[in-house]
């Protein structure tokens, strides 16, 4: 049953947000209510729980954003719109649809993974390899990893594997949280070296892949427990 006093709570934070988001230039109109959408879908699926670990993804992701916005490796952040975020939560959403709240942790886990390893990674000084060949390729190259940016990926994954912990006192399912979430952003470098760069697929169908595959993880280890 849905308690009015959440929903209340819920509509409030989301009206902060898009204000936010407003102001900043986070997102486009059509941006702005997918995210309304995106946000009330993920609070009747998953809760209060599954809503705040939303928040705090997005939060985090604008954050580092912001943070690191003016150095001279990166590329000025547009407006994010429906593909990005889509991208980013649709795969979490399906898994709340097939009633596995693990399975959408797990797909934060790894969007924050792989959101921090991109908007860090580019501070290197050293340039990035490439997953598959391990070459130095230019920075922003579809593929390229870095030890900085894995170490980013590494703090993404805990904070979502901490926020399972913190909600369900699981600890060996936080564990996995994490762990997941690695494994998609690793995913990710591996589509975004070869499916991407083949054209076949864009960056934002590389995130719900990555995404998608760290939520099937999940479920089958949970399953096979």
């Amino acid at each position: 049953m849905i308690n009015e006093w959440e929903t209340l709570f819920v509509l409030l934070l989301l009206a902060i947000v898009l204000f936010w988001s407003y102001k900043k230039k986070f997102l486009d109109n059509e941006g702005m209510l997918v995210a309304v959408i995106v946000g009330l879908s993920v609070f009747l699926l998953g809760g209060m729980q599954g809503f705040l670990t939303l928040v705090v993804f997005f939060g985090v992701g604008e954050l580092a954003t912001m943070l690191y916005a003016g150095h001279k490796n990166k590329t000025k952040h547009s407006r994010r719109g429906t593909s990005n975020i889509l991208g980013n939560a649709l795969a979490g959403i399906v898994a709340l649809v097939l009633n596995s709240p693990i399975g959408f942790f797990a797909a934060i886990s790894a969007s924050l993974a792989d959101t921090l390893s991109s908007e860090v990674g580019v501070l290197s000084k050293e340039k990035p390899f490439l997953i598959t060949t391990l070459k130095r390729v230019e920075y922003g190259t579809d593929g390229g990893v870095s030890y900085l940016g894995f170490s980013a990926a590494i703090i993404g994954a805990a904070v979502i594997g901490g926020l399972y912990f913190f909600f369900t006192h699981h600890v060996l399912a936080a564990i996995l949280v994490f762990f997941c979430g690695l494994f998609g952003t690793a995913v990710d470098s591996l589509m975004g070296a070869t499916l991407q760069k083949w054209g076949y697929i864009d960056n934002n169908e590389v995130n719900f892949f990555s995404s998608g595959f760290a939520a099937l993880l999940a479920y089958i280890v949970i399953a096979l427990m």
